[in-house]
C-alpha cells in the first residue's frame, strides 16, 4: 500500500481562535474533507488574530495530536517561525508545503525565503486567499506594490503552484504575475450541513431583519451598507453586525454613518460570534449582508444559503447571478444604487415572496455550494 502523503500546511492563526476569518474556516474544513487521504501537519501561533495573550490549554512549541490524521504545533511569541519551519521540514519530510497567505512575513515570506535558499524540494502550494484581487490591492497599495516586486525581483515565487478558488482569482493572479504561473483552480469546501428554511420565520412587507457576519474591516464593505439604508425610510429595518473590531478607524466611520440613518433603522453591533452558534444565530433573519470588495468564498455566504437564508452580497464572490435563481442579490459595489435596490426589494417581499426566496436559496446551496466534485478537485491539488 503506498504511504499517506504528508502535508505541511503554513497558517498565521487557525482554531480554536475566531477572529482571523474566512483562511482559518478554509483551511479547517480542507482538512477536515481530506484528512482520511492524507497527513496534516499545522504550523500556527498561539494566540488569535490581534490577540497577545496565548489560547488557554494549549500545549506552544511541540507537536501534538488535533484530529483525524492532524498534527499540530502552536508557535509561542518567543519561538523564531524560520527555525521551528525547518526543523519541521526536517523532521516530518512533507511530500507538500502549503502556504496560506501572501503578505505574511512569518508563515509565508519567510518559508519561501528558506525554501529557495536550502532547496527543500517538496511540492509548494501558494493561497493567497483574494490577496490579489483589485478590491484587496486597493488597500494599503504602496507597501503591497512594493513587496509585489521584490518578490520578482528575487524570484521569490519561482516554482510555486498557486491555489486560486475561483476564475476571478486565478486572472488576479496572472495579471500580476503573468499568465507563465502555474495556477491551481479550485473552489474551497465547507464543512456545513444543508437544512431547509424556517417555515415559522415571518416576514411582512416593508420590515426587514438583516444580518452582517464579518470582520470590520475596510474590506468587508460595512460602510455601504449602512450608506445604502439612509434612504429607505419609513421601513423598518434592523441590522445586527457580528464580528471582531478589527479596524478602529473604519468603525469610528461605521458608526457616524449609523448615528445618520433615519429612526426606523434599527444598527447593534453584537461582538463575536461562537463559531458553534452562527447556523442557529443567521437563521433567525430574513437576510444576510456582505458587500465585500473581495471575497474568495465567503463562509458565512454559504452558511447562510445553506440554512435557507438569501443573501445581498457584491460580485466580487463565486456566487453570482443570484437573482436569476430568486437566492439574493449580487450586486455592483461601485453603485450604491445597486445596493440600496437590493435592500429595496427585500424590504418590499411579503411572506409567500420571502418563502419562495428562502426554499431557493436552499436549493442554490445544494447545487454549487456543498458537493463532491469539489471536494474531489481539492484533493486533486495535493497530488
Amino acid at each position: 500500500m503506498q504511504a499517506k502523503k504528508k502535508i505541511l500546511v503554513l497558517i498565521d492563526w487557525f482554531l480554536p481562535g475566531i477572529k482571523a476569518g474566512g483562511p482559518v474556516k478554509s483551511v479547517s474544513s480542507m482538512i477536515k474533507a481530506l484528512n482520511k487521504q492524507y497527513d496534516f501537519y499545522i504550523l500556527t501561533s498561539d494566540t488569535d488574530f490581534g490577540n497577545s495573550v496565548p489560547y488557554e490549554n494549549i500545549v506552544a512549541d511541540k507537536w501534538i495530536s488535533y484530529s483525524e490524521n492532524t498534527q499540530i504545533c502552536y508557535l509561542s511569541k518567543s519561538s523564531t517561525v524560520g527555525e521551528h519551519f525547518l526543523k519541521s521540514v526536517h523532521s516530518i519530510q512533507p511530500d507538500v508545503i502549503y502556504i496560506n497567505s501572501f503578505f505574511s512575513k512569518d508563515y509565508s515570506i519567510v518559508p519561501l525565503q528558506l525554501i529557495r535558499k536550502y532547496r527543500i524540494t517538496a511540492k509548494t502550494i501558494l493561497a493567497p486567499r483574494g490577496m490579489l484581487s483589485e478590491g484587496a490591492l486597493r488597500i494599503k497599495p504602496l507597501k503591497k506594490k512594493a513587496f509585489i516586486a521584490y518578490s520578482k525581483l528575487t524570484g521569490l515565487h519561482k516554482n510555486v503552484l498557486w491555489h486560486s478558488t475561483k476564475t476571478d482569482e486565478t486572472s488576479a493572479i496572472k495579471k500580476v504575475y503573468g499568465n507563465h504561473v502555474q495556477v491551481y483552480e479550485a473552489q474551497n469546501v465547507s464543512d456545513v450541513q444543508l437544512m431547509a428554511p424556517d417555515t415559522g420565520k415571518q416576514k411582512s412587507k416593508n420590515e426587514l431583519n438583516l444580518v452582517y457576519l464579518g470582520r470590520i474591516a475596510e474590506n468587508k464593505n460595512l460602510l455601504l451598507a449602512l450608506q445604502a439604508m439612509r434612504t429607505l425610510s419609513p421601513a423598518r429595518i434592523t441590522l445586527d453586525i457580528y464580528g471582531s473590531l478589527e479596524d478602529k478607524s473604519y468603525w469610528e466611520m461605521c458608526q457616524q454613518a449609523i448615528s445618520e440613518l433615519p429612526s426606523s433603522i434599527h444598527v447593534q453591533y453584537k461582538g463575536l460570534l461562537d463559531p458553534n452558534l452562527v447556523a442557529s444565530t443567521i437563521r433567525q433573519y430574513h437576510f444576510l449582508i456582505l458587500l465585500s470588495y473581495s471575497e474568495n468564498f465567503g463562509h458565512a455566504i454559504v452558511e447562510a444559503l445553506s440554512n435557507g437564508v438569501p443573501v445581498i452580497i457584491s460580485n466580487t464572490t463565486p456566487w453570482r447571478n443570484l437573482q436569476n435563481h430568486h437566492a439574493g442579490w449580487d450586486v455592483s459595489i461601485e453603485n450604491k444604487d445597486e445596493t440600496n435596490y437590493a435592500i429595496r426589494s427585500a424590504v418590499a417581499l411579503n411572506q409567500d415572496q420571502y418563502n419562495t426566496y428562502a426554499t431557493a436559496a436552499y436549493r442554490f446551496a445544494g447545487n454549487y455550494c456543498i458537493n463532491q466534485e469539489v471536494i474531489e478537485k481539492l484533493r486533486m491539488l495535493f497530488n
